[in-house]
């Protein structure tokens, strides 16, 4: 019985030290006088490259108003170009905050395939952005997908930081299921222990009183 979990807590050490390492690795630090807008951000796992391709440094930028180098925010307008027909604004799947609204709805996602039809369309602003990095401007700049760029791999570590964490925390409620199953398990075992001590105590008394009645 105590085979699955001690199997569940070794999981949980382990997948606690990946964890810890991969925070080393991202180089978490609460203190830091002006955090960067990536450490306040999150996207949805298989992005991470086209955003980093998107953004790049700025992603190192933060939205602190005393920052000598910031994100201010840029009221979205209603005037604002709309992304051309078939691409998907970057901002529907990156969870970040009000000051890189505009910028991120005027990023489309979009085919690797499709780029070249739709970079004609592009307007003031605009770029497009593949899931494996490439990029594609509205001025007709245009850069291949090549390695990650250093925000891209570290928001796929952040996220698979997350994914850590939550497998972590799975692990450990399962452990912990399993510990009280055995309790109570082992609870019920001793109780019937006690109820045939006692049917034993009673089966004695009696034997006990038919000798004396014999003799």
């Amino acid at each position: 019985a105590r085979g699955p979990l001690a199997d569940a807590e070794r999981k949980a050490h382990r997948l606690e030290t990946e964890a810890k390492t991969l925070a080393k690795v991202l180089h978490v630090d609460a203190g830091k006088l002006w955090p960067a807008v990536i450490d306040d951000l999150t996207v949805e796992k298989g992005y991470e490259t086209a955003l980093g391709a998107a953004l790049g440094d700025d992603l190192e930028a933060p939205v602190d108003a005393q920052a000598p180098m910031r994100w201010s925010g840029a009221v979205i307008d209603r005037s604002d170009p709309v992304l051309p027909q078939g691409a998907e604004p970057l901002s529907k799947f990156v969870n970040a905050p009000a000051a890189l609204a505009r910028r991120l709805a005027q990023i489309g996602v979009v085919e690797r395939e499709t780029a070249s039809q739709l970079m004609p369309l592009l307007k003031t602003g605009q770029r497009l952005v593949s899931r494996d990095g490439d990029l594609w401007r509205w001025d007709g700049f245009a850069v291949a997908a090549h390695a990650p760029t250093g925000a891209a791999r570290r928001l796929a570590e952040r996220n698979r930081l997350a994914a850590q964490l939550e497998e972590s925390q799975n692990v450990a409620e399962t452990a912990t299921l399993q510990a009280q199953n055995l309790k109570d398990e082992l609870s019920l075992r001793v109780q019937k222990i006690r109820k045939l001590e006692a049917a034993l105590g009673e089966a004695a008394g009696k034997l006990q009183k038919a000798k004396i009645h014999i003799a």
